[in-house]
């Protein structure tokens, strides 16, 4: 019995480990929009750093909004911007440009999330491959070894599944009008007011 607990816990942590590091080893990514390129990625995070995160390394400081209750973090950062599309968007008659933002931005996280399903699943595959050697070293033979790779698939396919129950239940917008603020994409909080705007 108390083999088999440890060749269980060897396949958690492995697939775990995985899934963790599988987002973080192949890096953000950028999609265009109408208002320019934008880098996003989605993994999991510290309780202290979920929700919304933004920086602008232009003008060294961020936000980040704790909107949903989730260990997960969505990181945002402008890499290119088309300043007559920012422009329309803010005008009076910019409500074209908006609609469009807003598809663009809907249809880049629909891609990023599935981008970050696969592969978090394909890293807690890649776990249990490693967890299989290892079993196979422990003197496990036979068909059993399989059991290893489907467990850490399994496992890491029902934490996402209630990863994204507990976002969706816990999903508050209303805290993107109250985000605090931060400079230099450090965690550390700042004055809870809104960065300077420049004037003409």
């Amino acid at each position: 019995m108390r083999r088999r607990f440890l060749l269980g816990l060897l396949v958690a942590v492995c697939a775990l480990f995985g899934a963790w590091a599988a987002p973080r080893l192949a890096g953000p990514v950028t999609y265009g929009t109408d208002v320019g390129a934008l880098r996003f990625q989605l993994a999991a995070s510290a309780p202290g750093e979920r929700g919304v995160s933004l920086f602008v390394p232009v003008a060294d400081w961020g936000l980040r909004a704790p909107v949903i209750g989730a260990p997960v973090k969505l990181s945002v950062e402008p890499r290119a911007v088309d300043r007559d599309a920012v422009a329309r968007a803010v005008s009076g008659g910019g409500d074209a440009e908006v609609a469009l933002l807003r598809q663009d931005l809907e249809h880049a996280l629909r891609r990023l999330a599935v981008r970050t399903v696969l592969l978090m699943l394909g890293g807690a595959l890649a776990g249990g491959l490693l967890a299989a050697l290892l079993w196979y070293v422990a003197g496990v033979r036979g068909r059993r070894l399989l059991l290893a790779p489907a467990a850490a698939v399994g496992l890491v396919a029902v934490a996402l599944g209630g990863l994204g129950v507990w976002a969706a239940t816990t999903w508050d917008p209303a805290r993107l009008e109250r985000p605090d603020y931060f400079a230099s994409a450090r965690p550390t909080r700042c004055a809870a007011r809104a960065p300077s705007t420049p004037t003409r």
